[in-house]
């Protein structure tokens, strides 16, 4: 194989590459796999959202480290209830058991993900301006 070819070859991948990206789908440029080209990068999205949503406020974060800690607390004392009088009690309440304890599974999994995205913020410094908050806030939240 000869250089021309090689340069042959490349032209004709990327004017193959040209043609799909020039695809047009109403007025949005669409690229290859129908995915826009004009999607704005992580700077451009930061530059135009408001400046206090980049800066950590140690209230807002704790509120949501009680709340999320409430929720899941609810849940459990809600399904200990409920398991107790209703499905202990409850003719069939046996059947009933499944889907219930699937339902508690699944918001209970929710809320822990929550709460650990909470932690996972403290290790990228957003959860709070303070290291050692971080870290203190971090562990308690993965341990």
């Amino acid at each position: 194989m000869n250089s021309s070819t090689i340069v042959t070859r490349s032209k004709a991948k990327k004017a193959k590459s040209n043609q799909i990206n020039n695809n047009h789908h109403g007025d949005e440029s669409v690229g290859v796999h129908g995915v826009p080209d004009n999607i704005p990068g992580i700077t451009e999205i930061k530059r135009i959202l408001p400046k206090h949503c980049f800066s950590p406020s140690i209230p807002r974060s704790l509120y949501y480290v009680v709340k999320d800690i409430i929720i899941v607390t609810g849940l459990y004392l809600a399904f200990v209830w409920v398991e107790a009088k209703l499905l202990a009690q409850a003719p069939g309440g046996f059947y009933l058991w499944y889907p219930v304890t699937g339902l508690y599974w699944f918001l209970q999994g929710t809320m822990f993900w929550a709460i650990f995205v909470l932690g996972h913020d403290c290790g990228h410094g957003s959860f709070s301006n303070s290291g050692l908050l971080n870290d203190i806030v971090g562990n308690l939240l993965h341990g």
